[in-house]
């Protein structure tokens, strides 16, 4: 600041201003205060004129105020409005997507119109949400509690297993379907890591081996493990698909994180066990960011609020307008009181909306049409309340300006369900019939029948049965089937005939191992 007025009084400087007629000459309005400061402090501008104040804000301009429950809602009306501005016969290059929230990036980008084409990424995404990341994490907690529960055998928990198989950058590229299978349908709760091998097949491929073999408890080669599985990941994608480059930038934020954990590795032969090394990889990637790349100069622009600085578009859409969001509000982030700061000239939370306001309202100045997007739920994890800068619009709407404000709620039928009916045709009462002459019907069958006859038609005549899931304690359905089964078993030498006491003394010799052998049967 100094160097400046320095150069202003000898006249080997001239500054321009950014700023309206609008906000400079209203005492009260944030997004002049720092301009307004300096126009009073700085003594140059007592023989220097203050240039480049415009008069753009006060020029007719659509403003759409769209309020809509939660974070996705949003994603999807800005999906809906690029698409009208695209229907419109307007180009993408004049508009400007500013999302108030970095975590609705991705809903946003699965949002937009098919036909959008080039668009520019300019916003640090965290890798607190990054699939690649979370792969990671999961291998981590795969291997640790492997090792922890015994470094001998190395026994693999079935869940933790599914979470690796089903995750998106793996389950397309593994093959693993049969394992899976063969978990869920055996009802396999631990598995060894030889095991877990041989369900796979005789000729498991690279990426399972490298996704599975046993960790040691050598840091150097686990972080070897962790970047080859980078870069097989990496050859599976492509150029072409949009998606793909999208999951290639997260892929190669966390092959620089791994890269970075190496370095430290050789510089600090301290990280030497599994625990020290996830703990600093926990860190580490709290502070890594995903950095997309794009054409600047063509195509959409999708941006946070920091990055929107100076710069002008024809269309703007802003989400995220709520309280804590746009502006952030208060954070209490040190320890000096607000009363010590205002006395020595130290930066406020006031500066702090101050900022945001000049931003905010920079992006309105020379735009025609700007969309407004909050959220209209008060309460929940990404929720709050109207941001200020949406009454600030309403109640010093300038002349000019066209504010329409609107609420967007899902489209709900009217009528809930219709109902469904099912015909009793030849095939359905010859199957009846089957089910009668056969085992008969059952208690539960007919109280499921009662409660629910679609359920009762889709598992009893249709014969679709519920998808097999492992069963870590016995279910209460599993350990009826099971003593019916053994009941069913003893009492079938006395089918036709009176029951006597030596009968069922003799039932009861033979009924532990009837229901082990129902136990091994059923519940395997």
């Amino acid at each position: 600041k100094k160097i400046i007025q320095h150069l202003m009084m000898s006249g080997q400087a001239r500054v321009y201003w950014d700023i309206d007629y609008v906000f400079l000459n209203d005492p009260y309005h944030d997004a002049g205060l720092f301009i307004r400061r300096f126009r009073k402090e700085w003594r140059q501008y007592a023989q220097h004129d203050f240039e480049w104040i415009t008069n753009d804000f006060s020029a007719p301009k659509n403003i759409t105020i769209i309020g809509t429950p939660k974070t996705v809602g949003q994603a999807k009306i800005a999906g809906e409005i690029i698409e009208q501005i695209q229907e419109s016969g307007q180009s993408l290059d004049k508009t400007a997507l500013v999302l108030g929230e970095e975590s609705l990036l991705i809903p946003l980008l699965y949002s937009l119109p098919a036909n959008v084409g080039s668009l520019n990424i300019t916003m640090g995404y965290s890798s607190r949400n990054n699939p690649a990341q979370i792969l990671v994490q999961k291998l981590f907690k795969l291997h640790t509690n492997a090792i922890n529960r015994s470094e001998k055998s190395y026994t693999l928990y079935y869940l933790e297993v599914l979470d690796i198989l089903t995750h998106p950058l793996v389950e397309p590229y593994v093959g693993a379907d049969e394992l899976i299978e063969t978990i869920n349908k055996n009802n396999i709760t631990f598995l060894s890591l030889s095991k877990l091998f041989d369900i796979q097949g005789a000729a498991p491929s690279e990426y399972f081996r490298l996704l599975f073999e046993r960790w040691d408890d050598n840091v150097g080669a686990i972080l070897a493990r962790l970047s080859a599985i980078m870069l097989e990941l990496k050859g599976f994608l492509g150029n072409d698909e949009e998606e793909d480059k999208i999951s290639k930038a997260f892929l190669y934020s966390i092959f620089k994180v791994i890269n970075k954990l190496i370095n430290y590795h050789e510089a600090h032969p301290q990280i030497n066990s599994l625990t020290v090394l996830h703990s600093i990889y926990k860190q580490v990637i709290d502070l890594a960011e995903v950095s997309f790349e794009g054409e600047p100069l063509s195509g959409l622009q999708i941006m946070g609020v920091l990055e929107s600085r100076v710069l002008d578009f024809e269309n703007v859409i802003i989400t995220s307008m709520n309280e804590g969001k746009l502006p952030t509000g208060k954070t209490q982030n040190s320890f000096i009181p607000y009363d010590v700061k205002r006395e020595l000239g130290l930066p406020t939370y006031k500066e702090k909306d101050a900022i945001y306001s000049y931003h905010f309202y920079h992006l309105l100045l020379r735009a025609k049409n700007v969309y407004l997007l909050h959220n209209t739920e008060s309460e929940g994890l990404d929720a709050g309340e109207r941001s200020r800068f949406l009454t600030q619009l309403e109640i010093e709407k300038q002349p000019a300006h066209n504010l329409v404000s609107t609420i967007y709620n899902a489209k709900l039928p009217p009528k809930a369900y219709e109902p469904m009916e099912v015909a009793k045709t030849p095939a359905v009462m010859e199957r009846l019939k089957e089910i009668a002459t056969g085992k008969g019907f059952s208690p539960s069958a007919l109280t499921g029948y009662l409660r629910n006859p679609i359920q009762f038609y889709y598992q009893r005549i249709l014969r679709i049965s519920e998808a097999d899931e492992v069963e870590e304690s016995i279910a209460l359905n599993t350990l009826g089937t099971i003593i019916h089964g053994a009941l069913e078993e003893l009492y079938k030498p006395a089918i036709g005939r009176f029951l006597s006491l030596n009968d069922l003394d003799a039932m009861a010799v033979l009924a532990d191992d009837e229901v082990m052998r129902q136990f091994v049967t059923v519940y395997k």
